[in-house]
């Protein structure tokens, strides 16, 4: 299993608010703007704003890339971890699941449509 950081979720009540923070703080304009999530890219790095999920805390949610995501889930959660939200595909072929390992945190993984 092999991955790379991709992906910063931060929670945001206010999307409109917080899209004018992170446009003003990172200097660039969002490359996607939905009501539901707002990203902007930083080199090989996504920031996003999503709205607070309240099955979590709100501490950011960093979410790491996997070329096969059925294994990743796998083998982590036989390392310990559970799963807090199953496989979903959120648009282009992208999907997303969210641990939760065994101390708690809770952590993304992605895979990018091939």
């Amino acid at each position: 299993m092999e991955g790379q950081a991709a992906l910063i979720v931060f929670t945001a009540k206010d999307p409109e608010a917080a899209a004018a923070f992170y446009a003003q703080l990172l200097h660039t304009e969002p490359y996607v703007k939905s009501p539901y999530y707002v990203g902007f890219k930083q080199g090989s790095l996504e920031i996003g704003l999503a709205q607070p999920d309240p099955r979590r805390d709100s501490a950011p949610l960093v979410y790491v890339d996997t070329a096969d995501l059925a294994q990743c889930i796998k083998d982590l959660t036989a390392g310990g971890a559970t799963v807090h939200q199953d496989v979903t595909e959120v648009g282009g072929g992208l999907q997303i699941a969210v641990l939760k390992d065994a101390n708690g945190n809770f952590i993304g993984l992605r895979q990018p449509s091939s």
